[in-house]
């Protein structure tokens, strides 16, 4: 639906949702890259940018104009180096040009609901929610994409696509436009396909050789060591990895510890369910002592390698091994 001010409020965490929302309200007045502009809240002024809400398109009927990273309606500022002021941007609400088209993004959990700018929001723009109620079924979200394609997608293809690419939407359907990219002009996606364009989420094999670590699963820690090496990543940053895998583990600890439910702590760790019942697993079943360990001989680790005391690939496999000792 167009509104006669063109003025569009989207806020919540699902950054594939806001993104797919943005470009149907650009389509839907024929805007193209060409005569859309996009400011950062946390990088711009919010008056130049409203200024420039202001200035008549040039050749068109109608210019976009995006302010994506809407900090300022956050109860507290995420950069404090910008201190925004609201003045024009509520001129501009009760006076809109009419021949742009405003978007305003706010990509957060919490929003100052007493802020006067969203109080206007409610009435002079359309309120778009962009947050996920429930968890997203990634396999079928594929497949529908897809299917608008007139494409199908061999289910082993399927599997493979979302354990290299992970369960963040946006990150899966970027993924998922290589795949359709690479597949132009046949029917099926077929897993050769998949691993062609795909390649393994490093995050998510990292966090799965955690896993076999304190499972003591030596097989699968091998297996999956030889997958992160194959793809030629810096030992360092898998070091760094590993490091901040414990102490997710040590921080679902304290959440426990608190009283936190599930639903808080996936959130906290922007978690699909999977991996949250690892975080819960491993954190009721490994003790404080472990995992300080753990952290204090990565902490060694990564000194003994920047002083030269022993080679990166060596110092982490020899890591690996001592788990198993």
């Amino acid at each position: 639906m167009q509104l006669a001010n063109g003025i569009y409020f989207l806020s919540g965490t699902d950054s594939y949702l806001m993104k797919k929302k943005t470009e149907e309200i650009l389509q839907s007045f024929q805007l193209d890259t060409m005569n859309t502009e996009s400011y950062d809240m946390e990088e711009y002024r919010l008056d130049m940018a409203i200024s420039h809400a202001m200035t008549i398109p040039f050749l068109t009927d109608y210019k976009g104009v995006i302010l994506s990273n809407a900090a300022f309606l956050c109860s507290e500022s995420r950069n404090q180096e910008i201190e925004q002021s609201i003045d024009s941007l509520i001129a501009y609400l009760d006076n809109p040009n009419p021949t742009t088209v405003l978007i305003i993004q706010a990509p957060y959990e919490r929003l100052d609901r007493n802020h006067p700018v969203l109080k206007l929001l409610k009435t002079k723009a359309e309120i778009c929610d962009c947050s996920s109620s429930q968890e997203i079924d990634v396999f079928q979200a594929v497949k529908d994409v897809l299917k608008n394609e007139k494409m199908t997608i061999e289910p082993n293809a399927l599997q493979i696509l979302v354990a290299r690419a992970g369960t963040n939407r946006q990150m899966l359907m970027n993924e998922l436009d290589k795949v359709m990219a690479y597949a132009s002009g046949l029917d099926q996606v077929t897993s050769e396909i998949v691993r062609e364009v795909v390649t393994k989420n490093p995050e998510e094999n990292i966090f799965l050789l955690v896993n076999a670590l304190i499972e003591g699963d030596r097989q699968t820690m091998v297996s999956i060591y030889q997958d992160l090496m194959s793809s030629f990543l810096d030992p360092i940053l898998v070091i760094k990895v590993i490091a901040t895998k414990f102490q997710e583990i040590l921080y679902t600890k304290e959440l426990l510890k608190i009283g936190a439910k599930q639903e808080e702590i996936m959130r906290y760790f922007s978690a699909s369910k999977g991996r949250l019942y690892y975080l819960l697993k491993n954190a009721r079943e490994v003790s404080e002592e472990k995992l300080f360990d753990f952290l204090s001989q990565i902490e060694k680790l990564d000194a003994d390698i920047k002083t030269g005391i022993i080679d990166k690939q060596v110092g982490l496999e020899l890591f690996l091994m001592k788990m198993f000792a």
